[in-house]
């Protein structure tokens, strides 16, 4: 089994332990262990392509369910194994932990909690090793966004809740309209007809980038940033991350705020290291302003960390603090990105 299959197969028994737990969830105790056992599982396939990638190096991008014919394909290299891994950890935890908590929740059917948090999962699994920019991002971005938005209403009774995944909704379905007009700014531009199939394809579109950034390097930069803006959404970054985060925190069940602030957000970092680092060849970076992009991220980083920071101080309630204080903390993994990105500019030749 390479890396990308046993991705794949985590992406599929997540889809499936989905439907298994919604069928049982009159028993909440069961549904739960199943639910940990489906994770689980997942977790030892992920564990195993990731150490299959760290010993070995990474393969090639595989199809996804090739006998469908679908064009979508599936890759594992090192930055992918650190989010799966990521991923991997915290919902195993997070599994474990809603066995005993959502016990408590008498009031609501456990039907409405587990089949979205394995289909939120999955999304995760597939969000980070997709190769695709376009529709496979947007069916596994979708995936990730309508389940997280479920799970935060889980309490729908309280209209705080309802409100504050109102917000979530609109600002995640703003976020990947950001990316997806991006990728068929840039795919678009210089894609050949020999490719079409695969036109949004990360292969694709590196091969294409050289001459996009040479021919038109107004387009480039207006992809690159709505990329930052859809991603900044993502994970909390100023000034986006105060409108939705520290009200999703609180409304959502814990081991859901857990997989919010642990993995979710994460995945807008991933993103941001995968469009602005891995898809540009070392051949184009004399065209492409890292300097600048780096100056720019490093300072909305600058401007995350305090205000995020700051606002966490203010608040009495525990996970309003914690929301805040994952704003604060993407603010400082921005920053790390931005001086990345202006030091690679120095050695660039």
């Amino acid at each position: 089994m390479t890396p990308e299959q046993a991705v794949a197969a985590s992406i599929l028994i997540c889809l499936g332990g989905a439907l298994l737990t919604l069928l049982v969830s009159k028993n909440r105790t069961v549904a739960g262990w199943l639910a940990l056992g489906v994770t689980a599982v997942t977790a030892a396939l992920v564990f195993f392509a990731i150490a299959r990638v760290l010993s070995a190096g990474p393969g090639h991008p595989v199809p996804f369910l090739p006998w469908l014919g679908l064009p979508m394909r599936i890759f594992v290299d090192g930055l992918t194994a650190v989010f799966l891994g990521l991923a991997a950890v915290i919902a195993l935890m997070a599994a474990l932990y809603s066995i005993a908590y959502m016990r408590h929740y008498t009031e609501y059917s456990v039907a409405r909690y587990y089949p979205y948090l394995l289909v939120f999962l999955a999304a995760m699994y597939g969000l980070v090793s997709t190769t695709d920019m376009m529709w496979f991002f947007f069916i596994f971005w979708q995936m990730m966004t309508l389940p997280g938005y479920a799970l935060i209403r889980f309490e729908h009774k309280k209209k705080e809740n309802i409100r504050a995944a109102n917000k979530y909704l609109v600002m995640m379905q703003i976020a990947c309209a950001a990316t997806m007009v991006g990728a068929e700014i840039i795919a678009g531009a210089g894609a050949s007809p020999t490719s079409t199939a695969l036109k949004y394809d990360f292969d694709t579109v590196c091969q294409n980038l050289p001459e996009l950034l040479r021919a038109h390097p107004g387009l480039a930069a207006l992809a690159f940033g709505l990329f930052l803006v859809g991603f900044g959404i993502k994970m909390g970054m100023w000034p986006f991350g105060q409108v939705w985060l520290p009200d999703a925190h609180p409304a959502a069940p814990s081991p859901v705020s857990a997989m919010l602030s642990g993995v979710m957000i994460k995945t807008g970092v991933y993103g941001l290291l995968r469009y602005f680092l891995w898809l540009v060849p070392l051949e184009a970076r004399a065209d492409f302003p890292l300097a600048d992009w780096g100056l720019v991220i490093a300072a909305l980083g600058t401007i995350t960390l305090f205000t995020g920071t700051l606002q966490a101080l203010k608040q009495e309630q525990s996970k309003r603090l914690l929301a805040f204080h994952s704003i604060g903390q993407i603010g400082y993994i921005l920053l790390g990105i931005g001086i990345c990105l202006s030091l690679l500019a120095a050695q660039a030749p």
